[in-house]
């Protein structure tokens, strides 16, 4: 199509033909007369019924007739007025911008301008609905303003009677939104207008008197409000060592007070993402960022454009990209941001969730199952339904099955694992990326009903003040509460208050949020004794998902020593032995615990802390002198190891093959298994270690747990018997659901793996920073420990700040050592602690 000239553009303003014409005063005269015609039917009903009635019912109805005539009268009058003020300001803009353009008019200054222009002129006919007037009046037709102006306009029109409060912080009239295609991705709700829009709100802000934003997005809104309500805060306190609680406070009491209907959303797929973003966004750094999940990452466009914040809360990079170009200005951003969310779903094959199914793909709503699992009112989370559900109908009604089948697809595991409905993309076809993978594909498998996230509504002085209270309130409490002198001088607390920020250990922390919560949860309810509560049952039943068998002995203890000392006397006659590396916990950390049971611990020596199939094959010749010698009947390995490296897949396949060739028992020590099996090099998982061991146990109390370590025992005659080992040992707990109800949290969902990838984060952070200030780092870094040699004095000034294990002398001044991080490892103490080492001289 060949572009307009200049001297064209007034052909717009063209008078109408005779036959225009024609048809407009048809289409009157058609309009004038059905309009009469209904009058007529009206009338005559009118006067059908009311020779029916009395004639007092026919008076009282004439009055009240006449009230409301008056009343629309009076209505009318008040539309009328504000129509003409709307219409004269108007046309007062319209004036100064020809007075202002008057002297350089010219032509659309580039090609994309002019092209715009001309899809404005050549649209086509039947997209031009004709503009009615009585549309304008927003109160009347029940039609809404654009979001994120009403809230910023309703006091100017109280307080000043004028057209401002027609005009949004753009500078433009709400009323657009009653032209058509005025708010198309193709006109005005890119980059620019946002830019523009943006700039036009800090004027209208100071002229309404708010000290708040107030955008197209309320969301966003209330983000950036929150996030530099809680900066300045956070940067006021100065000490508070961790900004993620704050952050999860902060983000619990925002969905809490704006959306409590989404909150069953968020009980089940958790945000620790966001959480995770949001203090990036906070304070970023390299740690902060290395915690960022990689769907959300910023993109290009994201650094480098302003747009409102809600969008980063998507996990898809090309949809970001594609919003932030064509919706940053969009009034409905907010909207679009729910239809987004709501339209996460997971892949699946048919048959594995609906009985008698075909093995079809179909693809399921995560708001789905979440919206029936929400609906069981009586909180019965431990009832367990067994898939496929009996059909579709149960499916999606039945909590239980819909729990079943959340498990099942993993969505508990975050929005990192999801992909979008196809019916996203119907709806917001400029959206699509032929190029991503991100589109599901199959048969919706739905329920009758969806529903549909909210978003907040706009901000309020109310709101914002509530904001402001509950962030002083709960950050300075803290202070209070920590910096008090009867806090200080309890004795529980001068006894254990550590005077700088810890390094020592992975067990100093508290627990996790969540199983707090579990725990409280768990102690409104009678259950029985000794590990057969309802709890300890219900996260057996989730470890052995995780492990893909059901026919495994799963047996909780309160600690590491307890579930190593209890596993090697229930596989060891009193003459059999163990062949440990020399630097295994059992020997340097178990004060003969072992040996205390009557089993003799042969010490091998390990290569990167590991065993090796040579190390364990000459240990079976040193020892081959029976019945003057143990015999060697149990090879214990641990992984992650002391010094923080892990098994390959092949490394330990290699042992196991080992060991059934010499009739040995394969024994894993697993009080740091989540972070081997979170680790960048590992190639395992839990269904594997469960293959190529004989026994092993999942550790707690290092990964977030309060105590408890649950041993998974595969042989099922030792099954049978391993409680009674228990016992013996005084580790079978009265009250089990303590350990029962916090692994039941950690591995409904992915946070068991989830916590030891944040320790994970924080440990390689630490060691990238001393390796690039020039010192060793003398072990690889692999999981949650680091092993660096550092000169004596550097240690020695790093110990008035931090508090960790000096492992061994090297040379004659230098040290290695040992750094452990958590899931609650603060980022920026491990910035503090790399800067230290960088500035050393």
């Amino acid at each position: 199509m060949d572009l307009p000239k200049a001297s064209e553009g007034g052909d717009t303003n063209a008078p109408m033909s005779e036959q225009e014409k024609k048809k407009l005063r048809n289409r009157l005269s058609q309009r004038a007369f059905r309009r009469r015609q209904a009058e007529c039917m009206r009338e005559l009903q009118s006067r059908v019924r009311a020779d029916q009635r009395p004639e007092s019912e026919r008076v009282e109805a004439l009055q009240k007739e006449n009230r409301m005539l008056r009343q629309q009268l009076v209505d009318l009058q008040s539309n009328m007025s504000r129509m003409m003020a709307t219409m004269q300001s108007l046309n007062d803009s319209v004036t100064k911008t020809l007075d202002s353009t008057a002297q350089g008019d010219e032509a659309p200054s580039s090609q994309a301008d002019m092209v715009a222009v001309e899809r404005v002129k050549h649209r086509p006919t039947s997209d031009q609905q004709p503009l009615d007037l009585n549309s304008f009046d927003l109160t009347t037709t029940g039609l809404e303003a654009p979001m994120g102006q009403t809230g910023c306009l309703e006091s100017a029109a109280e307080t000043n009677g004028t057209w401002f409060d027609l005009v949004n912080p753009a500078g433009t009239s709400p009323l657009y939104s009653q032209i058509p295609n005025i708010w198309s991705h193709e006109y005005q709700m890119g980059m620019q207008p946002y830019l523009a829009a943006v700039s036009a709100t800090e004027q209208s802000r100071m002229v309404l008197g708010k000290h708040y934003p107030c955008t197209n997005s309320p969301f966003s809104d209330h983000i950036q409000l929150l996030q530099h309500m809680l900066k300045n805060k956070l940067d006021a306190s100065g000490s508070i060592q961790s900004v993620y609680q704050p952050v999860l406070m902060v983000l619990s009491m925002f969905n809490s007070m704006t959306r409590p209907d989404v909150m069953a959303w968020y009980a089940k797929t958790r945000f620790f993402h966001i959480i995770d973003l949001t203090a990036w966004q906070l304070y970023p750094s390299s740690s902060t960022f290395e915690k960022l999940h990689p769907r959300y990452r910023p993109i290009k466009a994201q650094l480098e454009n302003a747009h409102p914040l809600i969008i980063d809360w998507i996990p898809f990079p090309s949809v970001r990209d594609r919003l932030i170009q064509l919706h940053s200005a969009n009034p409905h951003i907010d909207q679009i941001f729910c239809d987004a969310v709501t339209g996460y779903v997971v892949e699946a094959l048919m048959s594995d969730l609906v009985l008698g199914a075909e093995p079809v793909q179909v693809y399921v709503r995560v708001t789905d199952l979440i919206n029936t699992m929400a609906s069981d009112t009586a909180d019965n989370d431990e009832t367990v339904a067994v898939l496929p559900a009996p059909d579709v109908a149960t499916l999606f009604s039945s909590p239980a099955y819909a729990r079943a089948a959340f498990n099942k697809l993993n969505m508990d595991r975050g929005a990192g694992y999801y992909k979008i409905d196809p019916a996203f993309f119907e709806k917001y076809p400029e959206l699509y990326d032929q190029a991503s993978e991100l589109t599901a594909a199959g048969t919706p498998l739905k329920p009758t009903f969806q529903k549909i996230l909210t978003y907040p509504k706009p901000l309020s002085h109310s709101t914002v003040e509530t904001y402001r209270s509950f962030i002083d309130f709960s950050l300075d409490a803290i202070n209070m509460i920590t910096q008090s002198p009867e806090y200080l001088d309890m004795p529980s607390q001068t006894t254990t208050r550590m005077p700088s920020y810890s390094f020592m250990d992975d067990y100093s922390e508290g627990a996790h949020p969540a199983l707090l919560k579990a725990l409280v949860s768990s102690n409104t309810t009678q259950e029985i004794g000794y590990g057969n509560d309802t709890y300890c049952e219900l996260a057996r039943q989730r470890i052995r998902r995780h492990l893909g068998r059901d026919n495994v002995g799963i047996f909780f203890v309160p600690s590491g020593t307890s579930a190593n000392a209890i596993s090697i006397a229930a596989c060891l006659r009193p003459h059999e032995a163990v062949i440990a590396a020399s630097s295994g916990h059992i020997v340097t950390r178990e004060t003969g615990a072992v040996e205390a049971s009557g089993h003799k611990i042969i010490n091998v020596a390990p290569h990167q802390g590991k065993l090796t199939p040579m190390v364990i094959e000459r240990a079976l010749k040193d020892n081959w002198h029976f019945p003057h010698m143990a015999k060697p009947r149990l090879v214990y390995i641990s992984n992650a190891t002391e010094i923080g490296t892990i098994y390959t897949r092949d490394e330990l396949a290699a042992i196991k093959k080992v060991c059934e060739q010499n009739e040995l028992i394969l024994f894993l020590d697993g009080a740091r298994i989540g972070t081997a099996l979170a680790s960048k090099a590992n190639d395992m998982t839990l269904s594997d270690i469960l293959e190529l061991t004989d026994i092993f146990w999942i550790g707690g109390t290092k990964n977030g747990a309060l105590l408890g370590e649950a041993v998974v025992v595969k042989d099922p005659r030792l099954a049978s018997e391993f409680e009674f080992y228990v016992k013996q040992h005084g580790s079978l707990l009265a009250k089990g659901r303590v350990i029962g109800a916090q692994f039941a949290e950690l591995f409904a969902e992915d946070l068991y793996f989830e916590l030891a990838r944040q320790a994970n984060v924080a440990a390689e952070t630490l060691s990238r920073g001393i390796a690039a200030a020039g010192f060793t780092v003398s072990a690889a870094t692999e999981t949650n420990q680091v092993f660096a040699a550092l000169p004596l004095g550097l240690i020695k000034v790093l110990q008035d700040h931090f508090t960790f294990y000096v492992w061994e002398r090297y040379g004659d001044d230098e040290a290695v050592i040992r750094l452990l991080t958590t899931w609650a490892t603060d980022t920026e103490q491990v910035d503090r602690f790399v800067e230290m080492v960088h500035q050393w001289k």
